[in-house]
């Protein structure tokens, strides 16, 4: 049995995590280009979101999913 204390198993320690699944309010009103007071106003009509505590997350899936819900057509 491995030593807890010895790290995670091996291969585990190459992978380097890029990008977070769930970011900020002020992330998330960069990444749709909009202000962050916007996306706090629209709580009901705006992308999914999740709380911690008090602090407010948003996924990146549901802030894609919002976008492509909101396309128009060309």
């Amino acid at each position: 049995m491995a030593d807890p204390r010895s790290g995670p198993p091996p291969g585990i320690q190459e992978l380097e995590i890029t990008r977070s699944i769930y970011v900020t309010r002020a992330e998330a009103a960069v990444y749709l280009n909009v202000p962050p007071r916007w996306l706090a106003n629209n709580t009901k009509s705006g992308p999914r979101y999740i709380k911690v505590g008090g602090l407010v997350r948003y996924s990146v899936e549901a802030l894609d999913a919002f976008m492509s819900a909101h396309e128009g057509r060309h």
